[in-house]
């Protein structure tokens, strides 16, 4: 594959994940985890692996009736193209209020396996992430790493 159309694609991941984002917002369980296969993996920090779309929506519908979202922000640093599948590393930003306390903001690593679906669309097949460690160090980096895309 050309570097132009890893290009390209990588592109189409971040508008994706922006779309995504968009979706994450409105804290609806239903609608986020349609962006998730059938028999997708869902793997967050400290939470149990999540097996098949409708344990994601499940896991949705408790986080989103605990949380007030405030931002999310992924950011698509490389991707690797197989036939149907992308497998994307990249960092994540989220600002959320838990109920009963105060804004906090989780700075994450991931590794995403995109499937492409029948129609074209995208979506999250194999999903893993996990928080990098609160330090200015990693803070100066993760921003100075944002900042270059």
């Amino acid at each position: 594959m050309t570097e132009q159309k890893i290009a390209d694609v990588k592109e189409e991941i971040q508008q994706t994940w922006n779309k995504f984002s968009e979706i994450w917002m409105t804290s609806d369980p239903a609608a986020s985890s349609d962006w998730y296969t059938k028999d997708c993996l869902n793997m967050p920090d400290d939470i149990p692996t999540m097996e098949g779309n409708e344990a994601v929506k499940g896991a949705f519908t408790g986080m989103f009736a605990n949380i007030e979202n405030k931002k999310i922000i992924y950011t698509t640093l490389e991707v690797d193209v197989c036939t149907n599948k992308i497998f994307e590393l990249g960092l994540l930003e989220h600002t959320f209020v838990p109920k009963g306390k105060t804004k906090m903001t989780i700075y994450a690593r991931y590794y995403c396996v995109w499937q492409r679906q029948v129609d074209g669309l995208l979506k999250i097949h194999r999903y893993l992430f996990n928080s990098l460690p609160q330090t200015e160090d990693t803070m100066k980096i993760f921003r100075e790493r944002t900042a270059n895309l």
